[in-house]
């Protein structure tokens, strides 16, 4: 008996007793090599890019009026490769104004709308979508776009509240 309780307590502790375990992880890493993407400045180098509409007779909404147009300078481009300009909201609202999303503002159904008009012809640039750039040389090493911004609205101007306004967004130039 006394062999078997000795038999039976060695088995309880090598079943105890870890024999080397471990665990694996498996990582997997993937990434994209890509060139530096440009420099992009305002016309007077202010960080953020400031507009401002000054004050609006609401009346002026979807009309040439409400109109402010601004250039964007690129630098440091490989200017060899299609660029596009893509525009997203930081608060990630937008609204759809004649079929294209545009900047929702701080004041509900207030939108703003942009175009590229490089080159003097308005191409639309829809919220949230690349569309493809066509820079104008400016120096050796420096391009300019010429961009528009709109104040719009899909409602009728006189439902809009009155009042001061905001809207915040990210313009990035990316390799088309």
């Amino acid at each position: 008996m006394k062999t078997t309780g000795m038999f039976r307590m060695m088995i309880l502790l090598s079943a105890l007793t870890a024999v080397n375990s471990y665990a694996d992880v498996i990582i997997n890493v993937s990434a994209d090599m890509v060139e530096p993407i440009c420099d992009i400045r305002s016309n007077d180098s202010s960080a953020p890019l400031k507009i401002n509409f000054g004050p609006q007779n609401i009346a002026a909404l979807n009309k040439a009026t409400a109109v402010q147009q601004f250039p964007l300078y690129l630098s440091n481009c490989n200017f060899n490769k299609n660029l596009a300009i893509m525009i997203t909201p930081n608060t990630g609202k937008s609204l759809v104004y004649n079929g294209k999303k545009v900047l929702e503002t701080s004041i509900a159904n207030l939108g703003i709308s942009f175009n590229d008009m490089t080159g003097g012809t308005a191409k639309s640039l829809s919220v949230g979508e690349a569309l493809r750039l066509t820079p104008v040389k400016v120096s050796d090493t420096g391009y300019r776009i010429d961009l528009q911004a709109d104040l719009v609205t899909p409602v009728e101007p006189e439902k809009l509240a009155l009042g001061k306004f905001t809207a915040s967004a990210v313009v990035q130039v990316v390799y088309d």
